[in-house]
């Protein structure tokens, strides 16, 4: 071959088969004509087509390896619209059950004519209107036609103050009896001592169930003395270390609780976090272990020595402004040491207040003002 099919460039050496073309685009072209011949090939030897919409031949019944039935591309669209109109369904002639005009439409639940036609026939209707209902929470008359909650409150402000309500109901239910006072529980025969208890209900000891041959009593009251001899050897009877009062530990964890409720739970590990945090800036810093923080807050009467407002015992770990809390005069961040001359009493406002600073850098007119303030409020400005 003399040179390329397409262009009639040189061709260049090949040790293989001979080469057509000359280049990699020559070769696109030459594989579309050829793909053009073969389909011209394919459209002559088949019989002629014609168009389903205007019946006219076409010239080339396929395209992209699908069988045309259609000319052209109006042709086309046409065919489209005719289909939808097909599975279209046929308009109908109704009344509407409002204003009772004939209207004609093609959907078959439509009863009313227009929007507004709709509205008034659902306000009227009596099957569609909305029953009378009560509130849960403030017990007010309502009518809705939301889901859900919808049928018991009249609002959500409503459902969730109800929904609190409940919560705090089931709180109490759930810490009445969890952690109770210990009752020494005496038989209510013999009044002799039997065992300890959580409530003051009146039992019957072992031998008064026997003598009386109550054989299932006997068994239950067995049963019960074995389950307060292990709750004994738990500790039963214990003081709790927050608040000293007695309560009985009953329940799986019994060997480790300490504490009589939740909330003195809660203070006691505040309190021992703070504890673990002085101990850790101890180790850095000057450490006099012959005192506490109760020491301090009984040599300084219990007053705050910034304000002189009293800050009562019965204030301490808790979330309140005249809380008493341990200061160091020269802060632990200043290096100051844990002495017992480095520290003072302060409530839980001047502690903040001061923060890491020393007593010369506070504003003379403000602690003026918080003295007269602890003062109006009843407060015994003391130096």
């Amino acid at each position: 071959m003399s040179g390329c099919v397409i262009c009639g460039g040189h061709l260049p050496s090949n040790r293989g088969r001979p080469r057509k073309v000359c280049s990699a685009t020559c070769f696109k072209q030459h594989r579309a004509n050829r793909n053009k011949a073969k389909y011209l090939r394919l459209a002559a030897s088949l019989p002629v087509r014609q168009c389903a919409i205007c019946f006219s031949p076409i010239a080339s019944p396929y395209i992209k390896g699908c069988r045309r039935i259609t000319c052209s591309e109006g042709c086309k669209r046409q065919r489209i619209k005719d289909t939808l109109d097909q599975k279209k369904p046929a308009a109908k002639d109704r009344a509407c059950d409002e204003c009772k005009k004939v209207f004609t439409t093609t959907l078959h639940r439509q009863r009313f004519c227009s929007r507004i036609c709709q509205c008034r026939g659902r306000l009227n209707s009596p099957s569609i209107s909305k029953p009378v209902l009560y509130c849960g929470h403030c017990n007010k008359e309502y009518r809705t036609g939301r889901s859900g909650d919808g049928d018991k409150y009249c609002s959500r402000e409503c459902s969730f103050r109800a929904m609190r309500s409940r919560r705090l109901e089931r709180a109490d239910r759930l810490m009445a009896g969890k952690y109770t006072a210990v009752y020494a529980k005496d038989c209510s025969t013999c009044a002799q001592f039997v065992r300890w208890g959580k409530s003051p209900r009146a039992i019957r000891c072992a031998l008064c169930v026997s003598n009386k041959r109550d054989q299932v009593a006997y068994n239950a009251v067995m049963k019960n003395d074995k389950r307060t001899e292990s709750y004994t050897r738990r500790g039963s009877g214990r003081s709790c270390v927050a608040c000293g009062s007695m309560f009985c530990p009953i329940g799986t964890k019994a060997v480790s609780r300490v504490t009589c409720s939740d909330v003195c739970r809660d203070n006691h590990g505040r309190a021992m976090k703070t504890v673990e945090k002085v101990k850790r800036r101890a180790k850095t810093t000057e450490v006099d272990p012959s005192f506490s923080p109760q020491d301090i807050f009984n040599r300084d009467r219990w007053r705050c020595r910034i304000c002189y407002k009293p800050t009562p015992a019965r204030l301490r770990n808790k979330n309140h402004h005249a809380s008493p809390e341990l200061d160091h005069v020269v802060p632990l961040a200043r290096g100051g040491a844990h002495s017992l001359g480095n520290t003072q009493c302060l409530c839980r406002e001047c502690n903040g207040w001061k923060s890491d600073r020393m007593l010369h850098e506070l504003p003379i007119a403000d602690i003026e003002i918080k003295r007269l303030r602890a003062m109006a409020g009843g407060g015994r400005a003391s130096p």
